[in-house]
């Protein structure tokens, strides 16, 4: 386990720049979208639907890109970088594997209910491997903040473009 787990922080502490960051980021956000197409897809073929819990539905306005990335950062930094920067703050591998797993559940139940666990936990999950990335496994926080906000922000977006193209008027 720990020779497995130093190969992984090996990998994340290899920082990106350039090319490779932006096409890192924006594979991210269209993996992320096509997991969470997926699971939803397979989710709905045993009758289980994903549901939205206090929000209400979201009104496609003009502003509707500022605050998709005004809610994408205010999610990342409540569900990754503060979670995250007390995890590394402990120096304990355990606490920040078990911080990883438990802010993706809870990115994933905020938005609605048990069944969105595994859809937006999976969309967590991989925006909490790119803050983990992008951070250099902790030693910028700051910019793992910013590409997970920007993967978050893509997500939601690709999903805005979707639904306008489509002819919904609300999320």
């Amino acid at each position: 386990m720990d020779k497995a787990y130093q190969s992984s922080v090996d990998w994340f502490k290899k920082p990106l720049a350039g090319q490779s960051l932006v096409y890192f980021l924006v594979g991210s956000a269209i993996v992320s979208f096509i997991a969470t197409i997926m699971i939803c897809a397979l989710m709905a073929s045993f009758g289980i639907t994903v549901g939205r819990r206090g929000m209400g539905s979201l009104l496609i306005t003009n502003d509707i890109i500022p605050r998709m990335v005004s809610y994408a950062l205010i999610e990342e930094t409540l569900c990754r970088f503060i979670p995250l920067f007390i995890a590394f703050a402990t120096k304990k591998k355990y606490v920040i594997l078990a911080t990883v797993i438990l802010s993706s559940i809870t990115f994933g139940w905020v938005h609605g209910s048990w069944a969105n666990i595994p859809v937006q936990g999976v969309a967590g999950l991989i925006f909490c491997c790119v803050f983990l990335k992008c951070s250099s496994f902790g030693r910028n926080l700051g910019k793992g903040l910013l590409c997970s906000t920007a993967v978050h922000a893509g997500f939601n977006l690709i999903l805005v473009a979707i639904l306008v193209h489509g002819g919904a008027k609300t999320l």
